[in-house]
């Protein structure tokens, strides 16, 4: 339903959260603490009888806490009551909110102290989520801590990972170690076409290692990051058909492209292989570089997840990006020595850029047009 909303649509799955809910958590929170504020200079005070709302959420989290006691001594039946917190950490959230509570019953009475007591609290619950970390976890630092996790035999730092989860290890500390992981750390993970744990995705994907219940394997044979193929099958069943073809030769694409070149003389595919080649120059988040030598147009697989966003060049001109293999790109590169460029350009960057701007604008003119800091009179 969120992606529906007009101006939502144009952003990312993890970013429309952040500007539906967000924003509007922080103008329910500023638009009650003001009306607190007002109520609390006012010389009359409401009476408790016309505070019930305050009354209605309280009871109603002394419930959620009872609730939450009754599915914890029932872990056969509710088997996701694991995921539950604590008792002891329920408890204190349930404090916590019945303080505010408290506290807002009353700013609207009246009571001096009640502002202050409201910043109190916030110091309190924000100091306590923050250093409940440190509590519970020794001080160390980064690298103190990203050594502790198991390295695989044998490895350089450019070797790809893959953790099979659920994994007691944190996949983003790997990437501390200077690794690289086929499966970045995700709040929402996208929707792949083809199975994460079978091993043939994990050679497309150019995994050397792969860590399972604390044990490594080795993949044989794993891909080039960057690599040309002469061969393409058109498929919509990509899970199915890649078990048919020989994925280091062939590639299977979303549509047709035009016809590839063959190479003059009769050639094995190893000297067929050979003889066309792909370089990485460059290889940063959002920009990749390679430089490519073929005798024939080919088509180039990089190793990168397939995404709408991705733009690619070929000496400094824009070119086609094809689905390859249904989770990762490719393009048609010429003959010759040629200058690939891949940039990750997705138009919510562009609209965010946008967005930013105009409120920028409108809270400069703002600011000087209705000049809040003048006295009033003035």
């Amino acid at each position: 339903m969120v992606a529906r909303v007009p101006p939502a649509s144009f952003f990312r799955v993890p970013s429309r959260h952040i500007l539906l809910v967000h924003p509007a958590l922080a103008v329910m929170a500023a638009l009650a603490l003001a009306d607190g504020l007002r109520l609390n200079r006012r010389d009359d005070r409401m009476s408790l009888r016309s505070l019930w709302p305050l009354g209605v959420t309280a009871a109603l989290s002394v419930v959620t806490f009872g609730v939450h006691l009754w599915m914890l001594k029932g872990p056969v039946r509710y088997a996701w009551s694991t995921h539950l917190a604590p008792v002891g950490l329920a408890a204190i959230g349930t404090g916590m909110f019945l303080a505010t509570c408290v506290i807002f019953s009353a700013l609207a009475r009246g009571h001096r102290w009640a502002p202050a007591g409201l910043i109190i609290l916030t110091v309190i619950d924000l100091s306590g989520w923050g250093f409940s970390y440190i509590w519970s976890i020794p001080p160390q630092t980064l690298q103190a801590f990203a050594d502790g996790y198991p390295k695989p035999p044998m490895a350089s730092a450019r070797d790809r990972l893959y953790i099979v989860e659920p994994s007691e290890y944190d996949v983003n500390m790997f990437a501390m170690n200077g690794y690289r992981v086929s499966e970045g750390h995700f709040s929402l993970k996208p929707r792949k076409r083809l199975p994460s744990g079978d091993l043939i995705t994990q050679r497309l994907l150019g995994v050397r290692w792969i860590l399972k219940e604390g044990v490594w394997t080795e993949v044989s044979r794993p891909l080039p990051r960057a690599r040309m193929v002469r061969t393409v099958v058109v498929s919509d069943n990509v899970a199915s058909d890649i078990r048919q073809i020989d994925v280091e030769r062939t590639a299977i694409l979303d549509r047709s492209v035009a016809s590839l070149g063959q190479v003059v003389e009769e050639k094995s595919d190893t000297e067929a292989a050979s003889a066309s080649t792909a370089n990485i120059l460059s290889d940063r988040p959002g920009l990749i570089e390679i430089v490519t030598s073929t005798p024939e147009r080919r088509l180039l697989v990089l190793s990168e997840s397939f995404d709408s966003g991705w733009k690619a060049t070929q000496d400094g001109r824009p070119i086609e990006i094809y689905r390859a293999y249904g989770d990762l790109q490719a393009c048609v590169v010429d003959a010759g020595v040629r200058r690939i460029g891949f940039e990750f350009r997705p138009a919510s960057i562009r609209w965010g850029m946008a967005v930013s701007g105009v409120a920028l604008v409108v809270v400069g003119l703002s600011i000087v047009l209705f000049r809040p800091w003048r006295p009033e009179g003035s």
